[in-house]
């Protein structure tokens, strides 16, 4: 193999799988960022679901029940089925899609994207001169394409035509100098012909077709490949400053830099001119790689949100694994330092479960109850880890953060299925966060925050956590408000894996303490029949802790900046949530209220989860409280005209509280 010929095959490696212009598609699609990738296994197709998780189907399953009821379907849409019989061509189904090719190209002689698909297609089956007539037919009454003449080419040369195909493919180059396959082929032939020297004369006359950069990218990395790194770097510039808002060749010039480690000058030229929305995600991929080598968490963070906000799913599991390693390199070098002066307490106080506030107070999601119900205190555990020289300000730990998930879900619990009024109350101090006891609550303690508190209260649930080693030891204590005398104790052991049925049996045995076990009445729209049962809720019990940090950073008590990995702590109910074949309501709701606190404390990481948060609405029932949720969702996200819709249609059945949260949604 020649030099050249290594060169080229490590540039076609840079690309990452075949673009649809390879597979003889128009060459407007992106191309998939140079990266490492696992190979769909040939029995089974790719694809993504509205919440953009990649899937992948049995191939005949995807043939029978998806791909052939579609192309029925979109018949006389052409947008749609042109979709579909290119994503059919890429997956191997040509002989299924042949048919739909031909309709199009007969019905819209004049689309060059159709004629071309159905030439390529005929090419794969074989049929080479009906591919020719096709391609032959939208050429005599249209003005060519290059990719479309390349592709030709390849029938001339399935043909044995071989005269036809240098000729061929030059006119395509002459039209479009920068479109890989011709360029490719080219050279591919010139090296059977005459190796290096062919090949150079090939670039040589490529390059110098106006408007061309493909070729002389080859002639930069090689420059590259042998370490002569300015050289290749003033060309690199040079063709930036002339075609800045080609995405194809930023993508390419950041993928040659990046694969030989040279970041510094990938983020000195592509920076400055690259544009998530007008160059595509590609590009970007690879700067947010050179960011993540050099640790630029500044210039790392926004780029990652702005292509992540670009919501295409193909790429969205890349992205939050770049997301994940940009929160591991800010956990590494985060200092917690208090602020100068004293410390200064306070007390947060939640009266309904956390995603009810956070939902513009739709109380009517909550079963109706008599004021004279019992009012019942779960306050924050202390936190009684044995920990040396325990002092100042610590960063949590998994206890920490039981401290407040357990009596948070607690009070939850009570709200949605007993005949009580349960409120949480968690100590904070100000400008940090959750303020966790070393010291066990007493008597005196509970009865000083209870007259901060100044609220009606009937009991009071306090307790504490203790981790050793893999086990937690979890002691709720029952006190009576009046004279806070001691109850009952209950303590369990459990690891991390098992909180969800220990949590489940101490709301069990303290509903029956409290003589609490009568059925609750839940009103048609109110969430209360479904119950999460172990490692679900487990998983919710952990998100709802979460979800306090950012309530506490929504109304300004803890930094935003201090959250660590604020896409994981909104992301968590979302992810318990698509574990179930169905939509359950609770992981749903805080997911959506944890959309909202982060927007107003002022971040934009919310947006990111727009997809995932429109497609929770599409696939809940209609009448569900979640579809009732609509009008606020797409106020979340600025969608003016579908709230403006959803709010006028669910106007017309509304009544009692639900009509007047609606009325101020």
């Amino acid at each position: 193999m020649s030099f050249l010929d290594w060169l080229l095959r490590a540039f076609d490696n840079l690309l990452g799988r075949k673009t649809r212009e390879t597979q003889g598609l128009p060459q407007d699609a992106p191309t998939p960022a140079p990266a490492p990738f696992v190979p769909v296994p040939p029995e089974y197709v790719e694809a993504y679901d509205g919440f953009g998780r990649a899937l992948r189907v049995p191939r005949e399953e995807w043939r029978s029940k998806v791909l052939l009821p579609e192309i029925a379907r979109n018949w006389d849409n052409p947008e749609n089925l042109y979709s579909h019989v290119a994503s059919a061509l890429r997956d191997g189904f040509e002989a299924d899609v042949v048919d739909a090719a031909r309709h199009l190209a007969t019905e819209y002689p004049g689309r060059d994207e159709y004629a071309n698909i159905l030439g390529c297609i005929l090419l794969q089956l074989g049929e080479t001169d009906e591919a020719e007539a096709a391609f032959h037919q939208y050429l005599s009454g249209n003005a060519p394409f290059g990719y479309l003449l390349a592709n030709l080419a390849r029938v001339y040369d399935a043909q044995g035509r071989q005269p036809l195909v240098d000729e061929t493919l030059w006119r395509a180059m002459e039209i479009d100098p920068n479109q890989k396959q011709g360029l490719n082929a080219l050279l591919e032939r010139a090296a059977h012909r005459g190796g290096d020297h062919a090949q150079k004369a090939v670039l040589d006359r490529a390059s110098s077709i106006p408007g061309s950069w493909r070729p002389q990218l080859i002639v930069a990395y090689q420059a590259l490949t042998e370490g002569r790194v300015a050289d290749a770097v003033a060309r690199y510039a040079e063709m930036i400053r002339e075609y800045p808002h080609s995405g194809e060749l930023l993508m390419i010039v950041s993928g040659q830099l990046g694969n030989l480690q040279h970041t510094d000058e990938l983020i000195r030229l592509v920076a400055p001119v690259y544009s998530p929305e007008r160059h595509g995600p590609l590009a970007g991929i690879n700067l947010l790689q050179a960011y993540l080598i050099e640790k630029d968490l500044m210039r790392g963070d926004p780029l990652l949100h702005a292509l992540l906000d670009l919501g295409v799913p193909i790429y969205r599991e890349k992205l939050l694994e770049y997301a994940r390693q940009f929160d591991e390199i800010r956990k590494s070098t985060r200092v917690l330092v208090p602020g100068e002066g004293a410390l200064e307490m306070n007390v947060v106080v939640l009266t309904e479960p956390i995603w009810c506030s956070a939902l513009s107070d739709a109380l009517w999601l909550l079963p109706e109850k008599s004021q004279e119900v019992m009012s019942i205190a779960f306050v924050s555990l202390a936190n009684l880890t044995p920990v040396p020289e325990r002092d100042g300000v610590e960063v949590e730990d998994d206890a920490g953060r039981l401290s407040r998930a357990i009596p948070l879900y607690m009070m939850e619990a009570f709200h949605l299925h007993r005949e009580a009024a349960p409120y949480f109350i968690q100590p904070v101090i100000d400008n940090i966060g959750p303020a966790v006891s070393g010291l066990a609550w007493s008597q005196e303690m509970l009865t000083g925050l209870l007259r901060t508190i100044q609220r009606p209260t009937e009991m009071v649930v306090s307790g504490s956590v203790i981790n050793r080693a893999s086990d937690y030891e979890i002691t709720l204590t029952v006190w009576a408000a009046q004279g806070m005398a001691e109850l009952e104790s209950m303590t369990r052991t459990t690891t991390l894996a098992g909180l969800g049925d220990t949590i489940a049996a101490f709301e069990k045995d303290l509903a029956e303490f409290l003589e609490l076990i009568a059925p609750l009445s839940i009103e048609e729209f109110a969430v209360g029949d479904e119950r999460l049962e172990g490692d679900a809720l487990t998983s919710y019990i952990l998100s709802e802790g979460q979800s306090m940090a950012l309530l506490l950073a929504r109304h300004g008590i803890c930094p935003l900046a201090s959250l660590w990995g604020e896409r994981q702590l909104i992301g968590a109910p979302l992810d318990l949530l698509l574990s179930y074949d169905g939509i359950v309501q609770t992981p749903a709701l805080l997911f959506l209220a944890n959309l909202w606190f982060d927007k107003q404390a002022g971040s934009n990481i919310y947006s990111e989860f727009r997809l995932q948060a429109i497609s929770l609405l599409d696939q809940s029932a209609p009448n569900s409280p979640l579809r009732r949720l609509s009008p606020l969702v797409y106020k979340l996200f600025d969608m003016d005209g579908e709230y403006e819709r959803s709010k006028e249609i669910l106007r017309r059945g509304a009544t009692g509280s639900y009509a007047a949260w609606l009325a101020g949604v």
